[in-house]
């Protein structure tokens, strides 16, 4: 049996704490040859308070990616090739890849139901994981 996600980070803190001091805006992850280097970098806590916050009930990838888009809409306009897909689309593939298949699912944040090898399509529903909540606390603010 293999390690978890969760198992497999916590034995390389343990062996190397100094790895886990890096500022998380400096990771590359995994900039999958779309031509934004920003998406998914720009803003990641704001990706963990996405999940945190919607992540108890499922929701698509494209759902995620819209509220990004929303939050930082200078990044649509780095996606300027039309030629296979509409910038949004583009926005949204992009997104899943960098923050669900290749971040939170790395760190064990996603739910079992997600655990599929493509995480990046837009309809691929996903929920948050029991440890997301054990290691991020969001409060709704005043409305």
């Amino acid at each position: 049996r293999g390690l978890t996600p969760h198992e497999f980070v916590c034995a390389q803190w343990q062996k190397n704490p100094v790895n886990f001091t890096h500022d998380p805006t400096h990771l590359t992850l995994g900039l999958y040859s779309y031509p934004s280097q920003t998406v998914g970098q720009t803003g990641w806590a704001y990706s963990v308070y996405l999940l945190a916050r919607f992540g108890e009930q499922p929701h698509p990838v494209s759902f995620y990616a819209a509220h990004y888009q929303r939050a930082f809409p200078f990044v649509l306009a780095e996606f300027t090739d039309p030629a296979y897909r509409t910038p949004l689309e583009q926005l949204t593939y992009c997104y899943g890849v960098r923050t669900f298949e290749r971040g939170l699912n790395w760190f064990g944040l996603l739910g079992s139901e997600s655990q599929v090898p493509v995480l990046h399509q837009p309809d691929q529903s996903l929920t948050a994981s029991p440890l997301l909540a054990q290691l991020f606390a969001v409060q709704q603010g005043p409305v």
